[in-house]
């Protein structure tokens, strides 16, 4: 830490890991509340299929970039480097991508075949709701990974 010149005010220097997990936070932050549109929108049955069809596939979009910025943009090399150790667990995080990827095309193909009824409903909302559930874990043991791959690195240099 350092101080504002004439202020007298710590101040605190980013880096660009910083910079990636504070990016990483902020999606996961709008992951969760795009998941709370759709929730809200199932919830209210409308006539017309075509709101949740636009909203599944606007998650899956938002997916695919956030999937991507954390495989390619740094974020799994950043732990990778600070922790070689959980190596593993970033690869299974990764692997993770591409089934949470095919999920939600299935969640949108089912929501393409709108069929009105009540049983058709109710099978969207529960299906996306373990889908969204297994989502936020995921994103959750992201977030344990990066602390921890901090917290073994320090431990490391003592």
């Amino acid at each position: 830490m350092t101080q504002q010149p004439n202020s007298g005010r710590p101040t605190c220097r980013t880096t660009p890991e910083i910079d990636a997990s504070r990016q990483i936070e902020a999606q996961h932050l709008a992951l969760r509340e795009r998941i709370a549109e759709i929730r809200s929108t199932l919830a209210k049955q409308f006539d017309d299929p075509n709101l949740i069809i636009s909203q599944l596939s606007s998650l899956s979009h938002e997916l695919k970039a956030h999937f991507h910025a954390e495989e390619e943009g740094g974020f799994f090399s950043q732990i990778k480097k600070r922790a070689p150790q959980l190596s593993t667990d970033t690869a299974h995080l990764e692997e993770e991508h591409h089934e949470f990827l095919g999920q939600i095309r299935d969640l949108i193909t089912l929501a393409e075949t709108h069929e009105g009824s009540e049983p058709w409903w109710q099978r969207l909302k529960e299906e996306f709701h373990e889908y969204s559930k297994a989502l936020m874990h995921h994103e959750s043991l992201e977030n344990q990974l990066l602390q921890r791959s901090y917290n073994e690195d320090i431990g490391s240099h003592d």
